[in-house]
């Protein structure tokens, strides 16, 4: 099996070591057009058997440190425009996430997720109808569905939104990595 690993940020790579499994590692760059074009040039040449984007997020409401498996994905940028025919929100199929769990407070969770994908890095406003917002995953996960390609986003809370997202991000990369590993090895099923 080949498993490609998408992440935005080469801050953000972390080590995952699946016996059996041939894991490609890339990095797309921020926001979604770097994203989905890099992603679209690796499932192109390397033809993966699945996708995992890996990285960080913003919440209004959840802690930092928790681990979240988004199973319902819209593009903040598009859903304030309602233009007939542009599709801004999705959900996967439930068997792209087989294996890989949220956890919440230290503790496994099996609540649907939602993520909020768009352009902007999100440091103030309102409360969307996400739990955790990025500014990739959207747009990965489109580029997998033309593809035909599991896709499932894997995210580690870095900042709750309007508390100094910016420093607590920069701050907690390094937290993230590590937990990120940790959660490979101790959460999810080895393919």
């Amino acid at each position: 099996m080949k498993v490609l690993v998408a992440y935005a940020l080469r801050k953000e790579m972390v080590n995952i070591n699946w016996p059996g499994v041939e894991v490609i590692p890339i990095v797309t760059g921020e926001g979604k057009a770097c994203a989905a074009l890099e992603l679209m040039r690796a499932l192109l040449k390397e033809r993966p058997d699945h996708v995992i984007n890996i990285g960080t997020a913003g919440t209004f409401h959840l802690s930092v440190g928790d681990i979240v498996v988004p199973k319902h994905f819209f593009d903040r940028d598009l859903s304030t425009t309602h233009l007939p025919g542009v599709e801004y929100n999705f959900q996967p199929d439930e068997t792209n996430f087989a294996g890989f769990t949220s956890i919440i407070n230290g503790c496994v969770c099996n609540r649907s997720f939602t993520i909020s994908t768009g352009d902007n890095f999100v440091t103030s406003g309102s409360k969307d109808q996400a739990d955790v917002v990025d500014m990739e995953s959207f747009a990965m996960l489109q580029a997998c569905r033309r593809e035909n390609v599991p896709f499932c986003a894997i995210k580690y809370v870095t900042d709750v939104i309007g508390s100094n997202s910016v420093t607590h991000w920069q701050n907690q990369l390094q937290d993230a990595r590590q937990a990120l590993e940790r959660y490979f090895q101790n959460y999810c099923i080895k393919r």
